[in-house]
């Protein structure tokens, strides 16, 4: 249930930051329609923010993590800077998810919840 919740936040989050940025809007299909759903007792992914990406309303961040290398995971708003460590909380994954803004693809792509660890 918190992943349904949090899924339908982070869509109307996208949908609010799609009026307000100074960017073009994307015009394409939703990128939320076609995630693959976590399960609500999937663990949280934890790394380090290695590479940062801005793109209007949201941060891509590849992530350095200890068993997987680098993991890519989009987030609401400005993410956290380089160096820091964080855990990503899943509301979905694409397999493969090519932005038209960025103008680039992200194998395994993590939609989710980015907090900074102390």
């Amino acid at each position: 249930m918190r992943a349904l919740v949090g899924l339908v936040t982070l869509t109307f989050l996208l949908a609010s930051a799609h009026e307000t940025a100074p960017e073009e809007p994307s015009t394409g299909p939703n990128p939320l329609a076609s995630l693959v759903r976590s399960a609500v007792d999937e663990p949280p992914l934890y790394g380090r923010v290695e590479q940062r990406i801005s793109a209007g309303g949201y941060t891509y961040l590849g992530l350095r993590t200890a068993r997987e290398g680098l993991r890519w995971t989009v987030t609401m708003g400005r993410g956290e800077r380089e160096g820091t460590e964080v855990s990503v909380r899943s509301l979905g994954f694409s397999p493969s998810f090519y932005s038209k803004r960025l103008q680039r693809e992200f194998p395994n792509l993590v939609f989710g919840i980015v907090d900074a660890l102390d």
